[in-house]
């Protein structure tokens, strides 16, 4: 019998999610960085073929795959944390202001990042 929590099924669908991941992610900090310009079906035509080529490489997949869970732990986590600090009375100036936060999620990434490489 098949249950809400058996998701066996999914691993047939993991280059598709690897693939889709990767597409959005590369079209976001592209959008969001401008580095080419204005040019939104670039932003997407240059996620769509480094999408292509991640799926082609077998290395590069198996390491999404093994740290896409840990991104999604780590955005939840930056959640939480935003709600608690809101809970607390600090404004969104506040947080937004608190360099030494943003500077270590972005080690605590990058310390994920090569330990699952």
């Amino acid at each position: 019998m098949a249950t809400f929590l058996d998701v066996a099924g999914l691993e047939y669908f993991s280059n598709l999610f690897v693939f889709l991941f990767v597409w959005i992610i590369v079209y976001a900090v592209l959008s969001y960085t401008k580095a080419l310009g204005d040019h939104r079906a670039l932003d997407a035509l240059i996620g769509l073929i480094i999408a292509i080529f991640v799926i082609l490489s077998p290395i590069a997949a198996g390491t999404i795959r093994y740290i896409s869970p840990w991104f999604a732990l780590i955005f939840v986590f930056i959640i939480l944390i935003t709600v608690v600090l809101k809970m607390l009375g600090a404004s969104p100036a506040d947080i937004s202001s608190f360099q030494s936060l943003k500077w270590g999620v972005i080690i605590l990434v990058v310390f994920i990042i090569l330990f699952g490489a």
